[in-house]
């Protein structure tokens, strides 16, 4: 059986005649529109304010030694470097673990309350997971150390960051540079930390907080064997310095034992405590030049994460636009409106064709 093409005519018909019909219903647009509209005014009015800390940080990461004059020399006294390299990779990954975004969590926002008990409040986490035996009756952190945590509060804070990354409203992200068509550029070596919250303390003191750890534990890890090299070097420059003052007392003494006398013997003290002093500034002098090699190195190697703009009070606070919600209210009830005009328009055409 052919079935029948409807003509252009026969179209604008059937859209003329939706048009007719769809008019009987303007009431119930109107009070549609009105009520979409209203809702949406309502839910932009009475929504809570949302506060927005933003922390912008350049790497500056340190100069490769091998460009350095001294370089050379203390890779002979084993002062290279063997520090990690700072990249935005790295970064990005550091900021959301348990070590540097749950320590940041734990830090106090007034006495006895860190920010992870405030969050763990404002967001209900109990009633949200009522059937959780292990976090119920939390009364808060005692220990402000993420590696001293106990089975309790490991729960929380695991639950807490869980929640706080699924979020979307901490955003960790690096400043790209504008590719062109032919060659991507390289990245800026800015980060951006940016937290949203409704409570406008805990944002300025999060993001405040993730900075300050992360840059202390790239400073810890990245001096750390530098560091161990300087400090050893230096205490043997003090051991040396005490032996050399000692032995200037002893040779004082020696000369002063040998004064009258003719015979080489009553001089062989004298003689092998100015051979050992000889030998000690020879030492001494080395050492220094090391503990300079060792300076220099970890002077060099220390990373610096540099803040370029840090949150001050009063933040800029996010609501919702009055505006946008207002005509998002009204577009959809507008589509149910529609859709209720469609299906009685298309029962009415069927009842009115049917044979």
């Amino acid at each position: 059986m052919k079935q029948k093409e409807v003509t252009f005519n026969e179209l604008k018909k059937i859209l003329f005649d939706f048009f007719k019909f769809s008019y009987k219903f303007k009431i119930l647009f109107i009070i549609l529109i009105v009520t979409g509209a209203s809702l949406g005014l309502s839910y932009a009015y009475f929504s809570k304010v949302n506060y927005e800390a933003k922390l912008s940080f350049v790497l500056n990461e340190s100069k490769s030694s091998s460009s350095n004059p001294l370089a050379a020399i203390a890779s002979q006294f084993n002062f290279g470097s063997s520090s990690l390299n700072l990249s935005e990779d790295k970064i990005l990954f550091l900021v959301g673990t348990k070590k540097i975004l749950g320590q940041s969590l734990l830090v106090l926002l007034k006495k006895n309350t860190t920010i992870a008990d405030q969050l763990f409040i404002n967001w209900d986490i109990e009633s949200k997971f009522k059937n959780d035996e292990e976090i119920k009756n939390f009364k808060g952190f005692k220990n402000l150390n993420i590696d001293n945590l106990n089975y309790q509060e490991n729960k929380v804070i695991d639950l807490l960051l869980s929640i706080l990354l699924k979020s979307n409203k901490l955003i960790i992200e690096p400043v790209k540079k504008k590719n062109t068509s032919f060659v991507n550029l390289p990245p800026t070596g800015i980060i951006i930390i940016n937290f949203i919250n409704e409570d406008e303390s805990i944002s300025k003191l999060l993001v405040e907080s993730i900075f300050k750890n992360l840059s202390s534990f790239y400073e810890e890890s990245v001096i750390k064997n530098l560091k161990a090299n300087y400090n050893l070097v230096c205490s043997r420059e003090d051991s040396i310095r005490k032996v050399m003052i000692l032995n200037d007392y002893e040779t004082a003494e020696a000369f002063d034992n040998s004064m009258n006398v003719y015979k080489f013997k009553g001089k062989v003290k004298q003689n092998r405590l100015r051979k050992e002093n000889e030998l000690l500034s020879i030492m001494y002098a080395e050492v220094v030049k090391n503990k300079e090699i060792a300076k220099f190195n970890l002077d060099q190697e220390k990373p610096i994460l540099q803040v370029i703009d840090s949150p001050t009070l009063p933040l800029t606070y996010l609501s919702k636009s009055k505006f946008f919600y207002s005509i998002i209210g009204i577009i959809l009830f507008s589509f149910i409106w529609l859709v209720f005009v469609f299906i009685n328009f298309l029962n009415s055409s069927t009842k009115k064709y049917e044979v």
